[in-house]
């Protein structure tokens, strides 16, 4: 079954670039030390910004098919969600964008090489007013045994266009539960905040500042709970260099955190806690369309 999953998936890969109109295709680096690792144990309740380190890599590409239609392809790693294959396809009609796909959880424990899930996200776009998204992404498996995991993510914005930028008010859900040794262990991401992202026509450079609430949390059901929350000021900044290549970094800063519960926040005040990501996108047009 995981070698016909696989297979589906680098099929799918193949056709969309073959009969590609145009390809989109990103690479993105991630390090983090916001993050509470999942070798954690009950007893191993200190947090000191040193030893709960993430770092990952991200790649995907998308390319249309026909006019509205277009299929996003890729591989993506999580602090919480962890690793995860995906092909999802984008309906694109007037104001109405629907992405709904597949996508494979990958290697995330010893028991469930390959688990199947299902994604769904809808966006209203009303030009140059207002804009409305939610989305829904969850797997299939229950926790009947040791190494069984399950993981879901809820997500919604809303936001609207000011002269020459755009308010952003958003809030995320991620959760992620395993079975280990008869008892479940829930990790948790909650955020919600503001961003504020500043453009001008014609010029390559956007900034976008985020204020948000940041929760991660371990829970160990029916026992200690490890909880982690911060307040971050985020700096976005994005560069068109040309038609073909943009680049973006965002950092995410803690302007102040503390640990609840049985957490023990032991961070040196000397320390900063952020996370840091790096990117970059390009796009191609198709061979007929030289």
């Amino acid at each position: 079954m995981p070698k016909k999953i696989v297979l589906s998936v680098l099929m799918l890969s193949a056709v969309t670039v073959l009969s590609a109109q145009w390809l989109e295709m990103g690479l993105e680096g991630q390090f983090s030390n916001l993050y509470l690792r999942p070798e954690r144990t009950p007893t191993d309740n200190a947090f000191d910004g040193l030893s709960d380190l993430y770092y990952n890599g991200n790649f995907y590409f998308v390319s249309e098919l026909s006019p509205g239609v277009s299929i996003r392809t890729g591989y993506e790693s999580d602090p919480v969600l962890r690793r995860k294959l995906y092909s999802y396809v984008i309906f694109q009609q007037s104001l109405v964008t629907f992405t709904v796909g597949p996508y494979y959880g990958l290697l995330n424990t010893t028991r469930k090489w390959f688990l199947p899930g299902a994604n769904l996200d809808f966006r209203l776009d009303m030009p140059q007013l207002l804009f409305l998204t939610l989305g829904f992404s969850t797997s299939f498996s229950p926790l009947s045994a040791d190494g069984d995991y399950y993981h879901s993510g809820q997500r919604g914005s809303f936001g609207f266009y000011v002269p020459f930028g755009i308010i952003t008010i958003g809030a995320e859900y991620r959760t992620f539960q395993t079975l280990k040794d008869t008892f479940i262990i829930r990790d948790e991401w909650i955020k919600g905040g503001i961003a504020t992202e500043v453009f001008f026509k014609n010029f390559p450079l956007r900034y976008t500042a985020i204020i948000e609430y940041d929760s991660l949390q371990r829970d160990y059901v029916g026992g200690d709970t490890h909880q982690l929350m911060s307040l971050i000021f985020g700096n976005k900044f994005f560069w068109e260099v040309n038609p073909g290549l943009a680049l973006y970094a965002l950092i995410d800063l803690s302007v102040f955190s503390f640990g609840w519960e049985e957490l023990n926040y032991a961070v040196s005040s000397n320390l900063p806690l952020g996370r840091a990501t790096l990117g970059m996108r390009f796009r191609f047009a198709a061979a007929d369309e030289n």
